[in-house]
């Protein structure tokens, strides 16, 4: 027990305290002559409930260069120069938010004041590195940008950049946001980078390297960090997930990376936020709920909608998705991602690894390819991306989206007429012949084997004999007729690469060995074959339109 007496006048207070006095004052956060253990004792003992936890971005930061994710270029550059003592005075990280970019330079700092190194790799154990890891350590400073940015700042650091390291090896100094000091304080701060003192590192952080200046930059080493793709953050967070006693479904950690955009922290911090929300596992379900993503099953389904002509299923399903206040923004420039996806799937479905979506929205795109050509794919997404800033732009983009996939539909029920949508992929693409055309020949039913061959196999080679006309087939030799203007078309057809496949389709076409010869039609007739249709009829059925006679 603490006795003191305290005069005041002609009265003489006895104060009795239980805890030990400190003369400290800064310990007593009222300003009086004894700190309020009391206090203190009390805020210790408030219910658990009131507690905060350390969110997982900061819990399972990267400690060494082998756990930053996806800047694999970067961590092997810097644990080299650090093997090999070529550190360089000034580095610049440039990239997204949310990659690694302070991490990084968190690590290299460890990576130059660890006590117990593993070659390269910081031991992420000893007191200096532990220290780092908190922000205790006294020579690793780190400075945010946008508040430190004015000249005094700058000012302060060069007068303080001299000093020698109070315990590390090397002082390091950290400024994130570079981009947000004035041009006066990048002045100052130029005059430290072309004469640095010894034993310190700068590294400059920022998501905006443009406005740095060049005088700047060229005393730095640049390391550009990348987005970190959907595959890897999904398969980081399953394994924060596993550590955190919980068990994410594929599709659930797919909508969390495509949320994130690339950005680790992101998706971390949503983790945190969804997981509060579901008080314990989550599903997708959850995920959509929180953030207001549109499924990709819904995207799916529209493009199914669209593929079988269904303008009503169409607008219905808009109108849900409106309805449930999604954001149409993202439901356009997602769109535009599935028809991406289903164009490099046509070309060939090896390449799903590179669509980066859960296994359950790969197989709905396989079942789609087939009821699409890639004509009409490619058609569409010059038209959603042609029209995006006007999209953008628009006040109106629900009706502009409408209108939009209503006009898919349309023109997928006009190609459509007639047959069905699953097997458009399959018809042979020959030109249409007039109603009063007389039977085929040999040379026609070829021909028309050969068209459909060669326009799986080179399609540019398919539209330069797209005008063309079988003349003869002989034993080893198919003979073809092109009226061309000019000569670039004649000499496209008798590249040897070109003539070679055009060979190798005929040859397939017959059954056997034969030989394309394609010789210049005569220019009288420029007419066409008995079995071609006229120019005009072609444009007629290309356009929608009807000639008109004076």
């Amino acid at each position: 027990m603490l006795v003191l007496l305290n005069l005041k006048g002609d009265c003489l207070d006895l104060l009795l305290f239980e805890e030990p006095f400190h003369a400290d004052r800064r310990s007593n956060p009222r300003g009086g002559c004894h700190p309020f253990q009391g206090n203190q004792r009390m805020i210790e003992k408030k219910p658990d409930r009131y507690d905060t936890i350390q969110v997982s971005a900061r819990k399972y930061r990267p400690g060494r260069f082998s756990e930053v994710l996806s800047q694999e270029h970067v961590s092997r550059t810097l644990k080299n120069a650090v093997l090999q003592g070529r550190l360089s005075h000034a580095y610049l990280f440039t990239g997204p938010r949310g990659v690694g970019k302070t991490t990084m330079a968190r690590v290299l700092a460890k990576a130059v004041n660890c006590e117990n190194p593993d070659g390269a790799e910081p031991c992420d154990k000893c007191s200096m590195c532990e220290e780092i890891r908190q922000g205790h350590a006294l020579d690793i400073i780190e400075i945010d940008g946008a508040s430190n940015r004015r000249i005094a700042d700058i000012r302060d650091l060069r007068q303080k950049v001299g000093f020698a390291p109070s315990r590390a090896n090397c002082k390091v100094y950290i400024i994130d946001e570079v981009h947000m000091l004035t041009n006066e304080a990048f002045n100052a701060l130029l005059k430290i980078l072309e004469e640095p003192p010894e034993n310190v590192i700068f590294i400059f952080a920022t998501t905006e390297p443009h406005k740095v200046p060049l005088t700047i930059t060229s005393r730095c080493q640049r390391f550009d960090f990348r987005s970190i793709a959907r595959g890897e953050i999904a398969q980081h967070l399953n394994q924060v997930a596993k550590k955190e006693g919980l068990e994410l479904s594929g599709e659930t950690m797919y909508v969390l990376a495509r949320k994130a955009d690339g950005s680790l922290r992101d998706a971390l911090s949503l983790f945190d936020q969804i997981r509060a929300f579901a008080d314990g596992a989550f599903g997708e379900k959850d995920v959509i709920a929180v953030t207001g993503m549109i499924e990709d099953e819904i995207f799916l389904d529209m493009l199914g909608k669209i593929a079988a002509g269904d303008g009503v299923g169409i607008i219905t399903e808009l109108n849900s998705i409106t309805g449930e206040g999604s954001d149409l923004g993202e439901l356009y420039d997602c769109f535009l991602e599935h028809l991406r996806n289903l164009i490099v799937l046509k070309v060939d479905e090896s390449l799903g690894g590179t669509c980066d979506v859960a296994d359950s929205v790969l197989e709905g795109y396989l079942k789609l390819i087939p009821m699409f050509g890639t004509d009409e794919l490619l058609d569409m997404f010059d038209h959603l991306s042609s029209n995006r800033v006007l999209f953008r732009n628009s006040e109106l983009k629900k009706i502009l989206l409408e209108t939009i996939l209503l006009k898919f539909v349309t023109s997928r029920n006009r190609m459509d007429t007639g047959s069905n949508p699953a097997t458009v992929e399959h018809e042979d693409p020959v030109i249409d012949r007039p109603e009063n055309s007389q039977p085929e020949s040999k040379e026609d039913e070829v021909w028309k084997k050969f068209l459909a061959i060669l326009s799986k196999r080179k399609v540019t080679l398919y539209g330069l004999l797209s005008s063309a006309r079988p003349v003869a087939l002989e034993d080893n030799t198919f003979t073809s007729e092109i009226v061309c203007g000019n000569s670039f078309l004649m000499d496209q057809l008798r590249m040897p690469e070109h003539v070679s496949i055009l060979n190798e389709c005929i040859s397939e076409a017959c059954g056997k060995p034969v030989c394309v010869k394609v010789r210049q039609g005569s220019s009288e007739a420029g007419s066409p074959s008995r079995n071609s249709p006229r120019i005009a009829d072609r444009l007629k059925k290309i356009l929608d339109a009807e000639e008109i006679t004076s």
